[in-house]
């Protein structure tokens, strides 16, 4: 888990809010190499589908 306040990695990966200030709620699963396993943008708690997605590609399952 990574803090991002300066939205430096927000605004390379195209994920600053609309009003500019903060970074939406996503989810990127990196592997130790810095490689982009999966994106999940507009990221939502409640959604199982998204948390099994993150699960299989960190192989917890």
């Amino acid at each position: 888990m990574v803090g991002d306040e300066s939205l430096e990695a927000a605004r390379l990966n195209g994920v600053v809010a609309d009003d500019g200030e903060r970074s939406q709620r996503d989810v990127f699963v990196i592997d130790r190499g810095g490689t982009l396993l999966h994106p999940i943008p507009w990221f939502q708690p409640g959604n199982i589908g998204q948390f099994m997605e993150i699960f299989q590609d960190l192989g917890a399952i």
